[in-house]
């Protein structure tokens, strides 16, 4: 069966002398693998046409739901030629794509996935990359994927969250709890001040990574979403990925 289909580059490796397997998320097939023969002969037609982090109109031969499939043609639509050139986009779009492999399946239709990883390469392809992107965007994938933190009401008995509670709240691997529950949980909980919360709340309503430009995070604040998102990202999702800890490193502003 031919197939085509949007598709993000997500990984390449290459495959005897002259042939490369890529790796893709697409919007109609979920995470697949193809096989370009000769792609990386100085004469292939697929020279240019594809590499990390383009978006490109893939057609290819389909061999049943897994396994490795053959790409016929490919054409690229955004080449985003900024990531490559800036270290910090390109640490954070490596973060982006460890997430997609891990999250998008094979053979699964996912286009508000999809779209949602295109804008963000886009984001990063636009705009010098800041680590509130990235925790906004682990925050959205997280919602996306049915995993995301409660911040308007408790995780543990499901209260609504007030400000009068003194910024007293805590969190743990659900999302956010109350005072209550925060105070019972020992050690197992930890405290979080009112102003993450606020920013957790705002950035929950945002769909868009633009509008969050005007957000601009402490030094000390960051290094709390650090270990926020990390803690969900690993209970949830089972990931502690390496590049997510290079992407953090090398965009950690220097500021108070």
């Amino acid at each position: 069966m031919i197939l085509k289909t949007d598709a993000i580059v997500l990984r390449m490796a290459p495959y005897a002398n002259t042939s490369q397997v890529v790796t893709w998320m697409t919007r109609d097939a979920g995470r697949i693998a193809t096989l370009i023969k000769g792609a990386r002969r100085p004469k292939s037609d697929f020279l240019g046409q594809y590499d990390l982090f383009y978006t490109c109109e893939l057609l290819f031969y389909r061999r049943g739901r897994d396994g490795l499939h053959i790409a016929r043609e490919c054409c690229p639509l955004a080449s985003r030629p900024r990531i490559r050139k800036d270290w910090h986009a390109f640490a954070c779009a490596s973060h982006l794509s460890n997430l997609a492999l891990h999250t998008s399946m094979d053979a699964d239709h996912q286009p508000e996935i999809f779209d949602f990883f295109r804008s963000a390469y886009d984001h990063l392809d636009s705009a010098p990359p800041r680590l509130e992107f990235l925790f906004w965007f682990e925050l959205r994938l997280l919602e996306l994927l049915g995993f995301g933190p409660q911040l308007s009401s408790c995780a543990n008995c499901q209260s609504p969250l007030r400000d009068s509670d003194g910024g007293r709240h805590g969190w743990g691997a659900f999302g956010i709890l109350c005072t209550a529950c925060t105070a019972s949980g020992g050690s197992n909980h930890h405290v979080l001040a009112q102003d993450i919360l606020a920013i957790l709340q705002r950035w929950n309503q945002e769909s868009d990574p633009t509008s969050i430009s005007t957000i601009r995070c402490s030094r000390a604040q960051l290094l709390v979403f650090q270990q926020i998102f990390g803690t969900f990202l690993e209970h949830h999702l089972d990931i502690r990925p390496d590049c997510r800890r290079i992407a953090i490193s090398m965009m950690m502003p220097n500021r108070a």
